[in-house]
Order: C-alpha cells, then structure tokens, then sequence
C-alpha cells in the first residue's frame, strides 16, 4: 500500500477491531474501550510523553540491529494485542494499550471491566484475524543524538464469518516504544490527529513524513 492510500486509510476507515461503534472517545460514555482514543472531553495525562522541542526524526540505515529488534517487538506486540482482545485475556490485552488510555480509564481494572461488558454485547463472530505487517516505522533522537522512542503504524483485519476473504474489517494501531523494549498501541483508525499527538507527541514524525514522501518534487 502506497504511503498516500495508507494515510487516506487512517483517514477514512471507520471500522475498528472490537466493535463497529461510530464513537471512539475515552469518556465515561463509550461503549468501546478496546478502540480508545482520546477526545477533547477526554482526561488523557500526557506529562510524561511530552515531545522534546529539539525532537527530530532519525534516519537510520535499513539493517541496523537495534531497528530489526524493535520492528520485531512491535510485530510480535500487535499480534499479542488482537489475539489476547480475540481470546478474552484482558488482564494480558491492558498491558498492551498505552498507559495513558487505560488511566483515562480509571485504571487497569475498571478498564478489564469495561471491555468485558463490550466483548459480551459484541454479537458478531469473526472466522479469521490477522496482525501486521509494519506499514510504517521510525524512530526519534533528540539533539544531541539520543534515541527518544520508536514509533509505527501496523493494520489488525479481521473476518466476519460467511464473508470472502476479499471482505475484511480494518483497523490501524500506532505503537510506541521509548525504551525498545516495551510496547504500547493506541487505536487510530479514525485518523484524529489531535488525540493521537496529544497522547503520542512524537508520532507526527512518522506521519507528518509519510504525507511528506507523497509530495512529488517540484
């Protein structure tokens, strides 16, 4: 998928991985923790991810080890999400959305009884999910060279039952690392900028380059 379709896809596409619900806010009203995200009424604390000023994206050779790694936790961390959501595990499923969305709400526990509830008025069953691959990755330094946090964008699909394999739900995750070594994934389907920046402040460098590399040049 070509960088401009991808960014229309996170645009446009409204369907998400728990539920078909039209309203994806982390207010006490919403049917659908699983797919949280924030809106202006949301409580999201967003302290300890503010982005540095002096962020910058990092261009890093295809084959550093580091990169490889992280690629492959965040591969391995997205399957971990949709497959533990698919199973029921929401003790293990909270662990993977970023901290910031599950305080928003009221903690992992309220959170694990929210996503029971929605699982169980859940009346579709679904024949096949699949995670991944990366569609877009990078990372972030600073200026003086450190690494900040990696950041991507991956695809969960998943098939109702009696549907071809042409006819697939789609849902876009962002997945932040700042140390490589944990992952955490926010739903950003529906392509709310604001929200998305406000909870992961560097991922403007991933997607702000993606619309950039789209620009043909002059």
């Amino acid at each position: 998928m070509g960088m401009r379709n991808l960014l229309l896809w996170i645009s446009c596409v409204t369907l998400s991985v728990a539920c078909n619900s039209e309203e994806k806010s982390i207010d006490n009203n919403s049917d659908d923790p699983s797919v949280a995200a924030n809106s202006d009424g949301g409580n999201v604390d967003t302290t300890s991810q503010k982005s540095s000023n002096d962020s910058r994206q990092s261009l890093l050779d295809d084959g550093n080890e580091m990169d490889k790694k992280v690629r492959e936790g965040f591969e391995r961390t997205a399957k971990a999400f949709m497959e533990s959501y698919r199973d029921g595990k929401f003790s293990e499923f909270v662990q993977y959305m970023h901290p910031a969305v599950v305080k928003a709400y009221g903690g992992p526990f309220a959170f694990i009884d929210r996503l029971q509830k929605s699982k169980a008025k859940d009346p579709q069953q679904y024949r096949k999910w699949e995670s991944g691959p990366l569609e877009a990755y990078t990372s972030v330094k600073d200026s003086k060279g450190r690494i900040t946090g990696y950041y991507c964008v991956v695809p969960i699909k998943r098939w109702l039952v009696g549907t071809p394999d042409t006819e697939f739900q789609l849902q876009w995750l962002g997945g932040q690392s700042l140390d490589g070594k944990n992952f955490h994934f926010i739903d950003i389907t529906d392509g709310d900028k604001g929200m998305i920046y406000r909870i992961m402040p560097d991922m403007r460098f991933l997607l702000e380059n993606l619309e950039e590399e789209e620009v043909p040049a002059s």
